[in-house]
């Protein structure tokens, strides 16, 4: 797939299931598309996966202090709690320094590690959301002082281990302030953090970290049902409030791509209430959000 910024240098991110969703598309026949929840599981179980390359750069440069997101995080990148951590203390507390460990196919979440403080305790891989639900839990950590070697400074936590090299599990420590938090056979490195806490500032938020609330939600997210629902009454429930069908009504005879009242009078309106339909409602809000002309009927 030829992105535009690549300037024509080769190709980027292509994927078979990344082929598979473009071909999706442009399926003549609707009914043979796929529903909007299946859109992103078919990337997410993909190993080849764009957002799940590891070597692939960020788009942007991580600042320290700056809430985490799909567009500046790193396999490897040094993570302290964030804006909007919700774990209590599960990261070592306060200034804690972790490293993220696992990428996600989706980009609303990653899963970062933290070293562990209490004695037999080995450090657990927690999921973090960077953007599910407009939350950011983590944010960038601090470039410390080199506390595998002990000269000069890390900026990340990958450590390269070779074959011949004694194997080494999560919760071994190096030496005194450093600390094995987790371990990728396939990549041939293990992931390091350092003991010792260090202070980031947090830098202010700007309105450009938060997603719109209209994206459809993550497989990782639980979805609610809106509160006009009536659930009691099963999947498909009769449309009585004049104010709604009206609304629908005026989608649906358009002038602009709609059908023509003569020719298919609306007898009744049913709202289909089930978890595809309120994704595929998602869905729609978020395509309008950017073409509101677009969306007809």
């Amino acid at each position: 797939m030829m992105l535009p910024w690549s300037n024509g240098n080769g190709l980027v991110g292509y994927t078979y299931a990344l082929k598979n969703l473009v071909v999706n598309f442009l399926k003549p026949n609707a009914n043979e598309r796929l529903l909007p929840g299946d859109l992103q599981q078919s990337l997410r179980d993909d190993p080849l996966s764009p957002l799940l390359l590891p070597h692939v750069s960020a788009a942007q440069t991580a600042k320290p202090g700056a809430p985490i997101t799909i567009d500046n995080l790193q396999l490897g990148m040094f993570i302290q709690r964030g804006p909007d951590w919700s774990d209590d203390d599960d990261d070592g507390g306060q200034n804690s320094t972790g490293v993220v460990v696992k990428l996600d196919g989706d980009g609303n979440y990653c899963w970062g590690a933290f070293p562990s403080r209490s004695t037999g305790c080995c450090p657990e891989t927690i999921c973090c959301r960077i953007g599910a639900n407009n939350k950011y839990e983590l944010q960038v950590g601090s470039p410390v002082s080199d506390f595998v070697c002990g000269n000069g400074t890390r900026n990340d936590g990958i450590l390269r281990v070779s074959q011949d090299e004694p194997s080494l599990s999560v919760g071994k420590m190096l030496n005194h302030n450093c600390m094995v938090v987790g371990v990728n056979s396939s990549l041939g490195v293990v992931f390091v953090a350092p003991m010792d806490r260090t202070h980031t500032p947090p830098l202010p938020k700007q309105s450009a970290w938060r997603t719109d609330n209209s994206s459809f939600a993550s497989p990782n997210e639980q979805i609610c049902n809106p509160s006009t629902w009536q659930t009691n009454l099963g999947s498909c429930v009769n449309v009585l409030n004049k104010e709604e069908c009206t609304d629908v009504l005026k989608l649906f005879y358009a002038k602009s791509g709609g059908l023509k009242p003569e020719d298919c009078p609306v007898k009744s309106i049913q709202r289909i209430q089930g978890e595809i339909c309120l994704k595929c409602k998602l869905l729609v809000l978020q395509y309008a959000h950017y073409y509101p002309t677009r969306l007809t009927h």
